[in-house]
């Protein structure tokens, strides 16, 4: 049987960059095009080498526009689970 326990790290990095890019998609959406200018340059984007991640470097006035906020993180083992019918 295969082992299907993640590292919770590697599902929450995932979530921060999928939020993330959500997040200056939206923002970009509203204001003139002087604004939406000014909001590009908020931020720098690079790519992780050897994944298909990037990398988001917000500006401090973009991550307080946002309202980004930071937590630890603690790297746990969880067990699979399943919902809904069929075996696990």
């Amino acid at each position: 049987m295969q082992d299907r326990e993640q590292p919770t790290r590697h599902r929450f990095t995932h979530w921060v960059v999928g939020v993330s890019m959500a997040a200056l998609a939206l923002s970009a959406c509203a204001g003139t095009p002087e604004e939406t200018a000014s909001r590009a340059e908020s931020v720098t984007i690079e790519s992780v080498e050897g994944s298909e991640l990037a990398r988001l470097t917000l500006t401090d006035q973009a991550a307080e526009r946002l309202d980004i906020q930071t937590a630890p993180v603690d790297e746990a083992m969880v067990a699979a689970t399943a919902t809904g019918e069929g075996a696990l």
